[in-house]
Order: C-alpha cells, then structure tokens, then sequence
C-alpha cells in the first residue's frame, strides 16, 4: 500500500512540476488570439 502511495504522490510532483513549466512557457512567449478574447 504504501508503494502505491509513494508512486502517486510522486507522479502528482512530476505533474505539478510539468504543469509549472508549461505556464512559465505560455507566459513568456506572450498572450494568444484566445486569450486576448477572454480578457
């Protein structure tokens, strides 16, 4: 059980992290069409 615990508490890091990375990019490279029209 605990191994199962350990592996999805790591995989939510690695997610988390990804997910980081992915924003941090997108708001580098500057707003899009989309994004203009919903702000």
């Amino acid at each position: 059980m605990t191994t199962v615990l350990w592996l999805a508490l790591t995989y939510a890091q690695i997610a988390l992290a990804l997910a980081a990375c992915l924003a941090a990019i997108r708001m580098m490279k500057g707003p899009r069409a989309q994004d203009r029209v919903l702000a």
